[in-house]
Formats: C-alpha cells, sequence, structure tokens
C-alpha cells in the first residue's frame, strides 16, 4: 500500500519511518486545509484557473523533486548495460560504462564482457577504467543478493562453461524473494537445452508461453529443444559453444586456474587467452604476460601482435634485458617502439614538473598498458 499510493511522495524519503496508516490521515488534513483556502479566494481574488495552475505547479514540483532523489542512478546505469549486453549491442555497453567515477566494480566487470564480445580487449582494454582483477571475474562474497549472482556467471556462460552458468543462475532464482525474473528463466531454459535436458527445458519455458512480451521466444526455444534432442550436434543460433572439460571444480579466488583448464582442454579457446591475457596484465605480472604468449599466441589468428600485448612484451624485454633476437620471436612494430620512447621521456617531464605536467603525462598515455604497470596499484586502485 505505501509503494502503490505514497511512493514519490515526501512520506517516502522524508518521513520513512511514518507508518502507512497515519499517512491516511493526510487525505482528510489536507481537505481541511483547502476548505479554509477555498473559503478565501474571494478575499485573495483568486480565480479558478489560476487555483488549477497554482495547484498543477505543487503537484509538478513536488513530484519532481522526489524522482530525482529517489532515482537510483547506478542501478539505471547498470540495467542498461544489462539490456545491451544481452542484445549483443557491445559498443553501447561500452560507451554507457565508459564514465565510472566511483570505481563501480560491476560497470567495468560488464564493460570488459562488452570489450571481449566487440573485439577489442586487446587493443583498447585499457581506454577504459581498470579495477584490477576485480574487473574481470566476481565471487560469491561480492555476490550477496539474487541479482548479483546472476552477473557472477555471466563471464561464464560466454566462456562456453553452462554447467557453471547454470549453477549461478538457479542460486540467482532460489535466492530472489521476488517471482522469477525473464533473463533468469531464459538462461535457465537456454542451458538446460543445450545440456538435452528437455523435462527440465520444458519446465522454465512454460513460465514463458504465457507471457505477453516472451511467449514468441518461448516458441522459438520449443523448436529449438525440439531439434537439441533429435539431432547431438545441433547448437542454438547465437549461444556460446559448450566447452568440455575434465575438472568441474572451479576456484572462484583463482580465477586463472580456470582459464588455464579451459585452454588445456581447448588451447584455441579465445575468450579463456584473452582474459588470461588480461588477467596477467592487470595482475602486473610480465612473466606469466610472457610465458601465456609462448604456450598459446600461436593458436590465433591475429593478423598482428595486439597493441596492449606489444606493450607488455616490450616492457618484459627492457625489465629483463632481452636482446634484440627478442624481436624475432615477436616483432614489435615502429610505432609501440616509438610510443613507448615518447612516454619515457613524458616520465621524466612529468617527475620534474608537479601536477600540472602529471596531467597533462595522464591524459597522454594513461590508456596504455606502462601507465597501469607503472603508476597504479590494483589493490587499492591508488597512484
Amino acid at each position: 500500500m505505501r509503494e502503490a499510493y505514497f511512493a514519490l511522495t515526501p512520506a517516502n524519503f522524508l518521513f520513512t519511518g511514518i507508518d502507512s496508516k497515519l499517512l491516511w490521515l493526510s487525505i482528510p488534513s489536507l481537505f481541511l486545509i483547502w476548505r479554509s483556502v477555498a473559503s478565501k479566494t474571494n478575499r485573495w481574488n483568486l480565480l479558478p484557473g489560476k487555483v488549477g495552475i497554482l495547484n498543477f505547479l505543487i503537484v509538478a514540483i513536488m513530484t519532481g523533486y522526489c524522482a530525482y532523489t529517489m532515482y537510483d542512478r547506478r542501478g539505471n546505469t547498470i540495467n542498461r548495460m544489462t539490456f545491451e549486453l544481452q542484445h549483443s549491442n557491445f559498443d553501447s555497453v561500452i560507451a554507457v560504462g565508459k564514465d565510472n567515477p566511483k570505481n563501480n566494480r560491476l560497470v567495468c566487470y560488464l564493460s570488459n564482457i562488452a570489450l571481449y564480445e566487440s573485439g577489442q580487449m586487446p587493443y583498447r582494454m585499457f581506454h577504459y577504467k581498470q579495477m584490477g582483477t576485480a574487473g574481470l571475474f566476481l565471487n560469491w562474497e561480492f555476490a550477496n543478493s539474487s541479482m548479483l549472482v546472476w552477473y557472477l556467471g555471466e563471464v561464464y556462460y560466454r566462456m562456453g562453461m553452462i554447467l557453471q552458468a547454470e549453477h549461478c543462475t538457479f542460486e540467482a532464482l532460489v535466492s530472489s524473494h521476488k517471482e522469477p525474473g525473464a533473463k533468469v528463466l531464459q538462461r535457465l531454459a537456454l542451458t538446460n537445452i543445450a545440456e538435452r535436458d528437455p523435462a527440465n527445458a520444458g519446465k522454465y519455458l512454460r513460465y514463458l508461453d504465457h507471457s505477453l512480451f516472451y511467449r514468441k521466444w518461448a516458441r522459438q526455444q520449443h523448436a529449438n529443444l525440439a531439434l537439441a534432442m533429435a539431432d547431438v550436434n545441433f547448437h542454438i543460433p547465437g549461444m556460446p559453444i559448450p566447452a568440455r572439460c575434465k575438472d568441474f571444480f572451479i576456484p572462484y579466488q583463482v580465477p586463472e586456474y580456470t582459464m588455464l583448464m579451459l585452454l588445456e582442454s581447448n588451447p584455441k579457446n579465445r575468450m579463456a587467452f584473452e582474459y588470461l591475457m588480461a588477467y596477467c596484465m592487470l595482475q602486473r605480472d610480465l612473466e606469466k604476460v610472457k610465458w601465456c604468449m609462448d604456450n598459446y599466441y600461436r593458436n590465433f589468428n591475429y593478423p598482428s601482435i595486439p597493441t596492449h600485448y606489444e606493450e607488455a612484451l616490450l616492457l618484459y624485454k627492457v625489465v629483463f634485458d632481452e636482446g634484440t633476437d627478442f624481436f624475432t620471436q615477436y616483432p614489435v612494430s615502429n610505432a609501440t617502439l616509438e610510443r613507448y620512447d615518447r612516454y619515457m621521456q613524458a616520465v621524466k617531464v612529468a617527475q620534474r614538473g608537479g601536477e600540472r605536467k602529471f596531467e597533462q603525462f595522464k591524459k597522454q598515455f594513461s590508456n596504455t598498458f606502462w601507465f597501469y604497470m607503472n603508476l597504479v596499484d590494483p589493490a587499492t586502485l591508488k597512484k
């Protein structure tokens, strides 16, 4: 009752402790106040039209102020990003999450998924705010609500870890205090179709069969379920290809192990490789970066070494004093070599120039791995 009748009134954002029953006294109180005002309208010479305009302005101002103060900007940003991600509008996801002034972990997490899906992760990951490895993977300690558990499984779903994605989604279903959400039911239906489980897939689809907005989608998935049961090689269009791993144990605190497990099962799992490279770079572990390049990079048909990988390899060469034959194995482009020289010169200028010079340096080079490596502590995100 309170939400239905008093949502955009001062009762909800100024007097939250008032009992809903007491709020009903506002109706006779307002009536008495208005009667006293109406009795004096002749003396004040207020015409009915003026009274109506005044009444409209008061209600409009109160409603606008309440809506503004109660508007959840963080929640709206995350909902927009999630919607665009589900509809494969990856550039829109990145654009919405680009400004992340409060270092929101979920915004960073969704942005990184969109960067991978759009093919930009190895080239432009550091053009956007990074929060260390916390922005790549979530964990159960972070996922303290039903919807956050759903987000936890999003990256595993896209990596093809269907059982793990189903686990997270089912946890979101049973831990929710509200009725089942559409995206939860959709994800559970898809994962059970991929697992060739018609009983459970049909159970979730029946929720959507009679819905106004999802019945067409449900009919299509019934058809996909029939095809999946008839053909073991059938794959739902647009769904990640299920990964086959010999080990089902997922150590959430060590996501590096999960990615290595996926690569051991399938050395050409591109998402596992790019996320492993991103994980090592965000950890600032140059030796692991070089090890990943040595063991897995040749499995992928990159036209040339991606920009951020070049930056990390060049820094590895400088730190470990590798010889010039290093460039035979990893031909770093002239553009990256020249940019590194400018970076080192700018470092010296910034060290001598104070805050103003540092801000200029940051504006020019904050989109490089070198800036993150040298100037950002992933544990505290402080320079």
